[in-house]
């Protein structure tokens, strides 16, 4: 196989990624980034190569990560962007449970605060 179609192949497997833990189907999708259905699943498989102005689209819209999406590395700390690009359903479980856990200690911090320390 040749190393643009291993690009292709991994690329379109974090899209995916990212397109299911956005919670859209492939048709939605498609025409939130201005693609025919059949046009984007064949992107999903490798078969095309997404574009520059797709990928900035794609970040623009949806804060999907270039980087991730390009090469699987992640570079940006904002949480909810991590969610969006997490490569499997079960990371990005991992990272919404931190987040509810986060949440809990922040409101019994506030609760603390509010009837103890008044």
């Amino acid at each position: 196989m040749n190393q643009r179609k291993e690009w292709n192949i991994r690329i379109g497997t974090r899209l995916k990624a990212v397109r299911t833990n956005l919670g859209f189907s492939q048709e939605c999708f498609a025409e939130m980034i201005n693609l025919s259905a059949s046009y984007y699943k064949k992107l999903e498989l490798g078969m095309y190569s997404l574009t520059i102005e797709r990928i900035i689209l794609l970040h623009q819209k949806f804060n999907v990560d270039p980087t991730f999406l390009l090469l699987g590395i992640h570079t940006d700390n904002d949480f909810l962007s991590m969610i969006a690009n997490c490569e499997s359903y079960e990371s990005r479980n991992r990272l919404c449970q931190a987040l509810e856990i986060g949440i809990c200690i922040l409101r019994e911090d506030d609760y603390e605060k509010e009837h103890y320390h008044t």
